[in-house]
C-alpha cells in the first residue's frame, strides 16, 4: 500500500515553554502541522494523479486519505489493491514494462522540500499566542 508518513518535532526552551497550557499549545501547534501537510499531500497526489493515470475511474483517487493517529499524520492509498503497482513497488513492476508512477514518492519529496513554508503559520500564531 502506499504510503508516507509525515512528522515534525519542535524543540523550545525558556521559561514561558514551562507552563502545562504552553506545552498544550505547543501539542496542538504540532498536530495542526501535520494535518495541514497531510492535507497538502492528499491534494498534491489527485492533482497528479490526475495527470499521469491514462484511464482514470475515480476509484483509486477518491481512497487517497490522511490517515490520522494520536499526533501522527500520513497519507495512504486506503489499501487499494493495485496501489503498489500504480506506485511502482509492487512485484509486477519488476516483471513488466510499466515501472509506476512515482506519485507517493514525488509527492514526499516535494512536501519534505515546503514543509517550513507550509508549518510557519501555526509556527508564528503559537507564539502569537503564547506571547500576549
Amino acid at each position: 500500500m502506499p504510503t508516507f508518513r509525515l512528522n515534525i518535532s519542535v524543540r523550545h526552551k525558556g521559561e514561558v515553554f514551562n507552563a502545562a497550557a504552553t506545552n498544550a499549545q505547543a501539542r496542538r501547534m504540532v498536530i495542526n502541522i501535520n494535518e495541514a501537510i497531510a492535507q497538502e499531500g492528499v491534494n498534491r497526489i489527485k492533482a497528479r494523479l490526475n495527470t499521469v493515470l491514462r484511464n482514470p475511474t475515480g476509484f483509486y483517487e477518491s481512497n487517497i486519505q490522511v490517515d490520522r493517529r494520536e499526533t501522527y499524520r500520513g497519507v495512504s492509498d486506503g489499501g487499494v489493491i493495485y496501489g503498489p503497482w500504480l506506485e511502482g513497488t509492487g512485484s509486477r513492476n519488476k516483471t513488466t514494462r510499466f515501472k509506476g508512477y512515482r506519485t507517493f514518492r514525488t509527492v514526499k519529496q516535494e512536501l519534505d522540500r515546503d514543509k517550513e513554508m507550509l508549518a510557519q503559520p501555526y509556527v508564528d500564531e503559537f507564539v502569537r499566542g503564547v506571547s500576549s
